[in-house]
């Protein structure tokens, strides 16, 4: 409940302090982003998201979905996002780029001058860990690379089967020298 009304605060705070239109993935972002922090569970949900590339147009359509794992992936992309402007740029940086708006600054011009980027080059620095992991997971996942692994296994449990029939031949051999 705390992380909740924590969330909801900063959407207010976001929305007073601005006085004029934010972009809901930055809205999201900066609220998501002050909770209590992310665990394994939202991790692989992020890279998951990442599967599909998406870019910062994508996040309004995630947003709009009615596929909560669609949902859920807007707001853990836009939760990276502002997580990596603040870590390249400083924990105030959103409030310096609502100040900006609050001034009469489009965000997209308040954004660029806060940070140096345009808010979708900010996205695909952010999302570039991610997709990372993501090009491996067609492959990784394929027909290939599934009798790949059973192969490995078999090989595995043929060469144990070896070796423990050589140790039991070696017991044999020592049984028939003692008797």
């Amino acid at each position: 409940l705390e992380s909740v009304v924590s969330h909801e605060v900063v959407h207010l705070a976001l929305a007073a302090s601005a006085g004029g239109p934010l972009p809901r993935w930055f809205h999201e972002g900066v609220a998501t982003s002050v909770e209590q922090g992310w665990g394994v569970t939202s991790q692989v949900r992020l890279v998951l998201a990442a599967v599909g590339n998406p870019g910062l147009a994508d996040l309004g359509r995630l947003f709009a979905s009615e596929s909560e794992q669609e949902t859920v992936s807007a707001y853990l992309l836009a939760a990276a996002l502002v997580s990596d402007i603040r870590e390249r740029h400083g924990a105030t940086v959103p409030g310096a780029i609502v100040d900006r708006v609050a001034r009469g600054t489009p965000f997209a011009r308040a954004f660029l001058l806060q940070t140096g980027d345009t808010p979708a080059q900010a996205a695909a620095r952010a999302w570039e860990p991610y997709r990372r992991w993501t090009s491996w997971v067609p492959v990784l996942t394929s027909g290939s690379a599934l009798w790949m692994g059973i192969l490995a296994l078999a090989l595995v449990a043929f060469l144990a089967n070896l070796r423990k029939r050589a140790q039991r031949r070696r017991q044999w051999d020592e049984w028939d020298v003692d008797a």
